[in-house]
């Protein structure tokens, strides 16, 4: 595999043990991959490893991760992942892989990515690290491979991922029992180049407060940041259909007035996705509104907005959430000057008016129709200007029109179908008139 392939977390996997999570979402490097599973670690204290690793009573505080102490076999042998396998013919994995495509230093806290001596593009390797618990557990657990794997706990096959990509899935709900247990993965270098995989079993974090929608965050006022780690959020069947979907938490707010609202989740750990929805019959209602990183949208006074915010790679991680007010929308008017004027030699005639704004914005356009009829002839030309700024509370314009067949002369002429749009840095909005209004040229002659 190259030293930039795509990463890809795979689909549900239907049958064996636990609950694998899924996203549809890409990393570009090994050590990107690397880098996500050190977010789940930020909570979960170190352990030094032992063969078997054994761990205390408190069923909270064990730790498996791959290192050195795993034992590997490029052959596979007959029941090599069950727990009654006699492993101490092979030897230990180095770690970190030499196959590594990313040279880069493993951060502190993530699991090491393993390999066999002598790594080689295409092959196979099976892996075995057994470990010890004092009492059951339930874990999960995030299994990395450069390409495909199986994993298996204990002899039961728990998930894989076969599509040729390297990547890693998060397991959860995996059984653990009392006394001796035994991960053990089946890994194939599908691509060529690159060898490594790593796994890191650990307790399941505890949900947040605000996992569910009806335990949502209810924000008082604005402006509201809250942070929180997101790392035991969940999905729940009846969570309502968003544009990015994975493990999330929720917030509401219903503002008292017309306001600009904006969403951030800047300074996260993890990009963190927003969708809005509204109460409908009963239920939630998606606004079509949806982004990563910063969404603004106009909200009306009165209407409750419930805020998802969710990890679509479903590892979640240390959230900053922010809910901002910017201020009233824009909101614009248009108007006509009763006169304009034209040259006699040109035949141009110039037109014009005021934009009016509640708030400064931006006028991207002022366009319309200028006719004048002179004699048998009816002159008609387009006109535009835009591109300034509006202030409040009015800013004033202006705009020529040259008509193809014919030159405008003093006397009355009609403007119809004029129409502006403006926006700012959260809304837009735009007026017209259709008209026709009578407008008077004046002007001098050359």
């Amino acid at each position: 595999m190259s030293a930039h392939a795509s990463v890809q977390f795979g689909l549900a996997v239907a049958g064996g043990v636990g609950t694998r999570m899924h996203t549809t979402g890409r990393r570009q490097t090994m050590n990107v991959r690397v880098l996500m599973v050190v977010a789940l670690l930020m909570t979960i204290p170190a352990l030094v490893p032992l063969v078997p690793e054994r761990v205390g009573a408190q069923a909270a505080s064990f730790h498996i991760v791959s290192d050195g102490t795993a034992k590997y076999s490029y052959t596979e042998e007959q029941d090599w992942e069950t727990l009654g396998f006699d492993d101490s013919a092979w030897p230990f994995v180095v770690a970190p892989s030499a196959g590594l495509c990313d040279p880069e230093p493993v951060p502190p806290g993530a699991p090491e990515p393993i390999w066999g001596e002598d790594p080689q593009e295409f092959q196979t390797i099976f892996v075995r690290k057994t470990f010890t618990l004092d009492a059951a557990a339930t874990a999960s657990i995030i299994a990395c491979a450069d390409d495909d794997y199986d994993l298996f706990i204990n002899g039961v096959f728990i998930g894989g991922n076969h599509d040729g990509v390297a990547g890693c899935d998060l397991y959860t709900n995996v059984p653990l029992r009392a006394g001796l247990n035994v991960l053990a993965m089946r890994v194939v270098d599908v691509v060529g180049v690159c060898q490594s995989l790593s796994f890191d079993v650990f307790p399941p974090p505890e949900p947040p407060a605000n996992d569910d929608v009806a335990d949502a965050v209810v924000i008082p006022a604005l402006d509201f940041t809250d942070m929180r780690d997101t790392r035991g959020a969940t999905t729940a069947p009846d969570d309502p259909g968003s544009c990015f979907g994975g493990t999330n938490v929720w917030y509401a707010f219903t503002p008292s007035e017309e306001m600009i609202i904006r969403l951030s989740t800047a300074g996260s750990s993890y990009d963190a996705a927003m969708d809005v929805f509204v109460s409908s019959d009963g239920g939630l209602s998606h606004t079509d509104l949806c982004a990563f990183g910063q969404l603004d949208f106009v909200a009306s006074a009165g209407t409750t907005y419930y805020f998802m915010v969710s990890s679509p790679s479903f590892f979640g991680g240390d959230l900053v959430f922010a809910v901002l007010d910017l201020g009233a929308p824009l909101q614009i008017t248009l108007s006509l000057n009763a006169t304009g004027s034209f040259d006699p030699k040109t035949g141009v005639a110039t037109v014009g008016g005021t934009v009016g704004c509640n708030v400064p914005g931006f006028v991207f356009d002022v366009n319309g129709t200028l006719q004048q009829k002179i004699g048998r002839v009816l002159l008609t030309a387009q006109f535009s200007t835009g591109g300034f700024e509006c202030t409040p509370p009015k800013t004033a314009w202006s705009a020529t029109a040259a008509s193809p067949n014919g030159l405008f002369t003093g006397g009355k002429a009609s403007l119809s179908n004029v129409s502006t749009s403006a926006c700012n840095e959260g809304s837009c909005d735009d007026a017209s008139i259709s008209g026709p209004v009578t407008v008077k040229l004046s002007g001098k002659k050359q």
